[in-house]
C-alpha cells in the first residue's frame, strides 16, 4: 500500500486564525491550526504533475484573503512542502525539489 502525501504549508503570524479551521476544497480537506496548514491526499487522487497542490494553494491563500478583510493584518504564507513517507518534495519558488531521508 502506498501511503498518503501530506501538503503542509506554515503562515505567520502562527495566530492569524483565531482557532482551528477546516474547509473542504477539491474534494480534500485542508486543516490550519497554529501556524501550519495540512490536506492529507490519497495517493489516487495525487497528480504526478503537482496540480492539485497548486489548486490547493490557490484556495488556501483565498482563505487568508479572507481573513485579511476582517482582520487587516498582513500574512506570510509559504510554499508547500510535500511529504509521502521518507519523500519529501519542496516548492522553492515555483520549483520542485525531491529527496529522500534515509536512516
Amino acid at each position: 500500500m502506498t501511503e498518503e502525501f501530506l501538503i503542509e504549508w506554515t503562515f505567520s503570524p502562527i495566530n492569524y486564525f483565531e482557532e482551528p479551521v477546516e474547509f473542504r476544497c477539491r474534494n480534500e480537506t485542508i486543516r490550519i491550526d497554529k501556524g501550519c496548514a495540512e490536506s492529507r491526499i490519497p495517493p489516487d487522487r495525487y497528480a504526478p504533475d503537482h496540480s492539485i497542490c497548486d489548486q490547493l494553494h490557490k484556495e488556501l491563500n483565498l482563505k487568508f484573503l479572507a481573513v485579511q478583510i476582517l482582520n487587516h493584518q498582513p500574512y506570510t504564507l509559504n510554499n508547500p512542502s510535500i511529504l509521502q513517507g521518507n519523500n519529501i518534495t519542496v516548492a522553492i519558488e515555483g520549483l520542485f525539489c525531491r529527496t529522500k531521508i534515509s536512516n
